[in-house]
C-alpha cells in the first residue's frame, strides 16, 4: 500500500514536535526550514529534507504549514521561491498557522487560481499538548454549493 507523502514546513516550538508525532505514526514526512538545524531532530527520526519550497509541494501529496504570524505565511506561499511559485496542480496546503481570517480567505484565492487545494486549520493548544499529540485542529473549508 502506498502511503502519502507528507511535507512540513515550519519547524518551531509547534512544528516540530507535530511532525515527530506524524513520524512515529508511521508517516512519511518532508520537512523544509529556513533554519536547516531545526531539521535535524527529525532527519534523525526518519524524515527527509526538501531543499525549497518548489521541491517540498513537487515530491508530496499534502503540505501542511506552521509559521508565526501572517506575513512569513504568506511569504512561503507567494514570495518569490515559494509554493506557488511555480505550477502544482493538484496538491494540497494544509495552513495550521493561527493567521487573521482575511489571510485565510486571501491564501484560499490564491491557491485557486494556481489549481492548488487550500484547507486552513489551525491549532488550539500549545506546546505540551503538540507534543503529547492531543491538539485541536480547527478545519474550514470553502464550499461552492450550487442551486
Amino acid at each position: 500500500m502506498n502511503k502519502i507523502q507528507l511535507g512540513w514546513i515550519g519547524l518551531g516550538n509547534m512544528g516540530n514536535p507535530m511532525v515527530m508525532n506524524l513520524l512515529k505514526a508511521g508517516f512519511q514526512v518532508s520537512v523544509f526550514n529556513r533554519t536547516k538545524e531545526k531539521e535535524a531532530p527529525l532527519l534523525a527520526s526518519g524524515a527527509k529534507s526538501a531543499s525549497s519550497l518548489h521541491e517540498l509541494l513537487q515530491t508530496c501529496d499534502v503540505v501542511l504549514t506552521m509559521l508565526s504570524n501572517d506575513a512569513a505565511v504568506k511569504e512561503v506561499f507567494e514570495g518569490p521561491t515559494g509554493l506557488l511559485s511555480k505550477a502544482h496542480p493538484g496538491k494540497t496546503i494544509i495552513n495550521m498557522s493561527t493567521v487573521a481570517p482575511e489571510t485565510s480567505r486571501y491564501l484560499n484565492t490564491i491557491c485557486n487560481q494556481h489549481q492548488v487545494h487550500f484547507i486552513d486549520a489551525p491549532v488550539s493548544g500549545s506546546v505540551k499538548p503538540a507534543q503529547d499529540g492531543t491538539l485541536v485542529i480547527l478545519v474550514g473549508l470553502r464550499l461552492k454549493i450550487s442551486k
